[in-house]
């Protein structure tokens, strides 16, 4: 049940920090390698971004974690 939980937890904050990523991503410019500026900008972005959600993500990894293992969703569970 925990690497459900910590499935649950990244899917949240992925997409929570989706939105400001793409649009980072859509300033760089087309082709070529990053440079290290670029990095920092998108670790900056990706900080923002999470800054207090998550404990939101948090919270709704253990909601739906437990939603679903009291519905007998997730696979691999042990029946009682």
């Amino acid at each position: 049940m925990l690497l459900y939980l910590a499935g649950f937890f990244v899917v949240f904050a992925l997409l929570f920090a989706l939105p400001d990523l793409v649009g980072a991503y859509r300033e760089l410019p087309p082709g070529g390698e990053l440079t290290p500026e670029q990095m920092e900008h998108g670790e900056q972005v990706a900080r923002e971004a999470l800054r207090g959600r998550i404990p939101v993500a948090a919270a709704a990894a253990v909601v739906v974690t437990g939603l679903a293992a009291y519905k007998r969703l997730l696979p691999g569970l042990a029946e009682d």
